[in-house]
């Protein structure tokens, strides 16, 4: 398993923002799992995701990979998503991550980290230009278009329930889940 700042052995952990050096700022959060099959699957549509919660400021936003390995019966395989958090997470703010797994899949560990940028090195390179990733890329960019509640956002490439996506929405953001349709990123 990737070596994360926090880890848990299930499906779920939780951490509180540490305070960092005042030069230093938040830039994303990585998230791991180590799974596997539980036995063989004819499918080749794994359902696999994972949901982030800053439980001091009411967020929350769901993700399923559009691409991620399909292991052999007893491979164990790392998922590493990186979150490009910027400035939604604070000192001191209460943070669960948990990954959701459909019954083929036997998921053993879960991490996250927490990515920060020398706030000098980050001026250097806007300055540079090579910061080319678009406001709607990040968390802490305008996400409504994803917006399935208040503060939950559904950050999908693929529509991975089907016709069973506004249950699904429903299961993992509560009951009062707007979703109009499937929004691609």
């Amino acid at each position: 398993m990737i070596t994360s700042e926090y880890t848990s052995p299930s499906l779920f952990l939780f951490f509180c923002v540490p305070f960092h050096h005042e030069k230093n700022r938040i830039q994303g959060l990585n998230v791991s799992c180590l799974y596997r099959l539980s036995g063989s699957k004819d499918n080749d549509e794994l359902g696999l995701l994972a949901k982030i919660s800053n439980r001091s400021k009411g967020l929350t936003w769901v993700y399923n990979p559009l691409v991620y390995c399909k292991p052999k019966v007893d491979e164990d395989v790392v998922w590493l998503s990186y979150w490009p958090i910027r400035n939604i997470l604070d000192a001191g703010d209460a943070v669960t991550v948990g990954i959701y797994a459909d019954q083929a899949v036997t998921v053993s560990q879960c991490g996250a980290s927490l990515v920060y940028v020398d706030d000098s090195e980050e001026d250097e390179e806007e300055n540079f230009g090579t910061n080319s990733m678009k406001e709607e890329e990040e968390i802490g960019g305008d996400l409504s278009e994803f917006e399935v509640t208040t503060g939950g956002y559904y950050l999908s490439c693929r529509d991975l329930f089907g016709s069973e996506t506004s249950y699904w929405l429903k299961w993992l953001f509560g009951d009062n889940v707007h979703y109009t349709g499937m929004v691609l990123i």
